[in-house]
């Protein structure tokens, strides 16, 4: 593998991982990092029971 080979790996590496990194802590995700320890399960009940009464 030539050298410039491996710095290209390298690279696309970090920037994948700079992405991924990015999304994780964007708005995007935050339903994924619900702090709850009840998830956001319990949300759409409250959202349903509110709705109907």
């Amino acid at each position: 593998m030539k050298a410039r080979h491996a710095l290209m790996l390298v690279l696309s590496t970090l920037l994948v991982a700079l992405l991924g990194y990015a999304y994780l802590h964007s708005r995007a995700a935050s339903p994924l990092q619900d702090p709850s320890s009840q998830g956001t399960g319990s949300l759409e009940i409250a959202r349903a029971n509110a709705t109907t009464a």
